[in-house]
């Protein structure tokens, strides 16, 4: 089964709404309807996804990117986003921060970890992730 069949009718007319307006998006549809090969784990590089997005097709995405990780009959993919939006950031598995500057200067690992581990650090994305998590798990109480 492939990872769009498992989504509802109005998510994949979402995505593909979504995917029209921008060439990057619609790579991702295209690879999202591919066959995959049987048996063999996928790895998914993607470049700041949610650029412009609203923030309802940021979870959308944020879902479909889990479901990809998920894979199927047994074969979980790998996902690597290269992201600076914090509802993305608090759903990932493993977070690497690199900074603290651009340029020259920057480019080292500040932190890295779950979310919840760099939320409790002090680095420039912790505070926004912890924002992330703790409207979340306010939500589930």
């Amino acid at each position: 089964m492939k990872v769009l069949e498992r989504t509802t009718t109005e998510e994949r007319t979402l995505l593909m709404l979504r995917a029209l307006a921008n060439p990057a998006r619609l790579k991702i549809v295209q690879e999202l309807c591919r066959k995959p090969k049987k048996g063999e784990p996928t790895l998914y590089i993607l470049d700041e996804p949610t650029l412009g997005l609203h923030l309802e097709d940021v979870a959308q995405l944020v879902r479909v990117l889990q479901r990809l990780v998920e894979g199927e009959n047994g074969v979980r993919n790998t996902v690597f986003v290269v992201e600076h939006h914090p509802h993305v950031l608090a759903a990932c598995d493993w977070l690497v921060e690199l900074g603290s500057v651009g340029g020259p200067e920057g480019g080292y690992v500040i932190a890295e970890g779950t979310p919840e581990h760099l939320a409790a650090g002090e680095t420039p994305t912790a505070r926004y992730v912890r924002e992330v998590l703790e409207a979340c798990s306010s939500l589930d109480r």
